[in-house]
């Protein structure tokens, strides 16, 4: 064999074709049978694979004589085995440690151009790397002979254990298949304790095994958790993004941000699969030019809605937990998604981690839930019925999902979807004529919604616009990070600030105590771009601030005035009675620490 693959350009047809049989059924036989034939002058690579796909076995020992029998002369392993290939058994190469640094494309990248590098880890005894990847498990026979043997082709391993709250303790395993890339998923240490659990749990991840192999695939797995855990604390896994330590950390898919530094904050079962609608991508400088495209005259509704997008988080400290803003219009060319698209990727990838109407109202709920304080949004909600647009909005502003029982128990699960935060959709008409089709008197939900009807942007086309705001693709989830670092660092002032903001917007706009919503929502979004603009992720003056704090006051004055004219006097005077009782505590909140 050694001759043959050494003379490739010289050794005759009937012995390559020996080598070949031998190279087809190495485990790595896709690339073995062209490195045994690629240096031949007449090598062709479609028909090396024809040649190699008719051939049904490996060559025996005799077959190989028969073609060159002076190269069997001297073989310590003649009269001893019937194949070459059984050669291939007893002690196995494993991969050196700097072979354990591989780049891979992940699972859910767009292109198989982009590649990680991954560290893998050094694996639990008696298994070890092979030296082309997939793990092997030393053993030796019983007359003390090596016996290593192959138990999985591909890369497998424990990246850490985490402490999942809903599926307790588990593994965060990683998985790298050849064509379909690098996938992250756990596995409850309880499904891992049967062969039929754990069978089913890494089969649709996409290991096929079956018989013995699962056995050694399942003992690996356990070792791999010991290992870990003799050196290792298993990680805190959290099921929502948000605020968390009594509001002295964030959480942005797996990063912790706190007052000094960012740390890794490992997946839970609930939010492994937003991971990747949660990383960083470009700069924050390039992403600060793109949002300067609404600091202009006239574009007003367009930066309220961003600093939306920031002011979100700052619902936690309100004593309304939530509010909706609707932008809509009729018309294409108003840039309504693209408001959508800026809000996201603040926290985001700007279209991945949007809301659209064909997701499932409990999906919606479920990812709200997730975000907890990062704004939700949601894509043409139009088409949906007049009862689904109800419910949606109804369930959104009550700030939890259902309450469900147990399967098979009279016991009450535990409720972990909650949020404050703020709503921001999008709809090609307006939301009010939908819920008086549903209800004669949707006065709570409009109570709590502000819409804005979009006018098509002057003085630029729908191709102008797709070319301006195409960098976002690739300038995202940048701005979350100093800016809630900011929010870490001055909460005190943060809350001062926002009652005097809402002070300024109540007096300013003359609203009433039945217009504390609208006054909760304008407080949230001036404050966002308040504390934006003071965290330098946007590049905005106080002149610019002003614009749109008076756009705001005077549509807000408008809204006030037109609701009092259809508002009956009694009820009227109820709310100005306790209106002075209001100002200066609406936005004191039961759930700051600081109050």
């Amino acid at each position: 064999i050694l001759q043959a693959v050494q003379n490739q350009d010289t050794v005759l047809e009937p012995l390559w074709r020996a080598v070949l049989s031998t190279a087809k059924f190495c485990k790595d036989g896709e690339k073995a049978i062209h490195l045994v034939s690629r240096h031949h002058p007449d090598y062709n690579e479609q028909a090396t694979q024809a040649k190699a796909d008719a051939i049904q076995g490996p060559y025996s020992c005799k077959a190989y004589w028969e073609e060159n029998p002076s190269g069997c002369d001297g073989c310590i392993h003649r009269d001893k085995i019937t194949n070459p290939i059984s050669l291939g058994r007893g002690e196995m190469a494993v991969a050196p440690p700097e072979a354990n640094l591989v780049q891979a494309t992940p699972a859910e990248a767009p292109s198989e151009d982009i590649k990680v590098t991954y560290t893998i880890p050094e694996f639990p005894f008696p298994y070890a790397r092979g030296v082309n990847g997939g793990i092997v498990v030393r053993s030796k026979d019983k007359d003390g002979n090596a016996d290593d043997k192959l138990i999985y082709e591909n890369d497998y391993y424990l990246v850490q254990t985490i402490d999942d709250p809903l599926e307790g303790m588990s593994g965060l395993f990683r998985l790298h298949l050849p064509q379909d890339g690098v996938r992250e998923f756990m596995i409850p240490l309880k499904e891992m304790i049967g062969k039929d659990t754990f069978g089913k749990r890494v089969a649709e991840k996409g290991i096929s095994t079956i018989g013995k192999q699962i056995e050694g695939l399942m003992a690996y797995s356990n070792m791999s958790v010991k290992k870990y855990q003799a050196s290792h604390r298993a990680a805190r896994a959290r099921l929502q993004f948000g605020w968390a330590d009594n509001y002295t950390s964030f959480i942005v898919g797996d990063r912790q941000i706190t007052a000094t530094e960012t740390r890794y904050s490992p997946p839970s079962s609930v939010t492994l699969a937003l991971m990747k609608h949660y990383q960083r991508s470009g700069s924050l400088e390039k992403w600060k030019q793109l949002t300067q495209v609404y600091n202009r005259p006239g574009m007003e509704p367009y930066m309220f809605g961003l600093f939306l997008g920031f002011g979100s988080p700052l619902a936690a400290f309100m004593n309304e937990r939530c509010g909706i803003v609707n932008f809509y219009s009729p018309e294409s060319g108003t840039g309504k998604t693209t408001i959508l698209r800026m809000i996201t990727s603040i926290f985001g990838h700007p279209d991945d981690s949007m809301l659209i109407k064909e997701d499932t109202q409990m999906a919606r709920i479920n990812r709200i839930g997730v975000l907890q304080n990062i704004a939700a949004t949601v894509d043409e909600i139009t088409n949906e019925t007049p009862e689904a647009t109800s419910n949606f909005l109804y369930q959104f502003l009550q700030g939890r999902g259902k309450n469900r029982m147990q399967a098979s128990f009279n016991i009450e699960r535990a409720n972990n979807v909650s949020w404050r935060s703020i709503g921001v959709l999008t709809a090609n008409a307006s939301l009010q004529d939908k819920l008086h089709q549903k209800k004669t008197s949707p006065d709570g939900e409009l109570a709590r919604l502000l819409e804005y009807e979009l006018k098509p942007i002057s003085g630029m086309s729908k191709t102008e616009s797709d070319e301006l705001f195409h960098p976002l693709n690739s300038n995202y989830g940048v701005a979350c990070v100093p800016y809630i670092r900011y929010l870490i660092l001055n909460m005190p002032n943060i809350i001062e600030a926002m009652n005097g903001t809402q002070r300024s917007i109540d007096q300013k706009a003359e609203l009433v105590q039945r217009e504390r919503f609208w006054s909760v929502i304008g407080t949230i979004g001036m404050s966002g771009g308040i504390f934006a603009r003071e965290a330098k992720v946007l590049d905005l003056t106080d002149a610019d601030i002003k614009r749109v704090f008076d756009w705001l006051v005077s549509d807000l004055k408008s809204r006030s005035h037109v609701a009092r004219e259809v508002v009956p006097a009694n009820v009227t005077a109820v709310g100005e009675r306790s209106e002075e009782r209001r100002v200066g505590k609406e936005c004191r909140s039961r759930w700051s620490p600081y109050h």
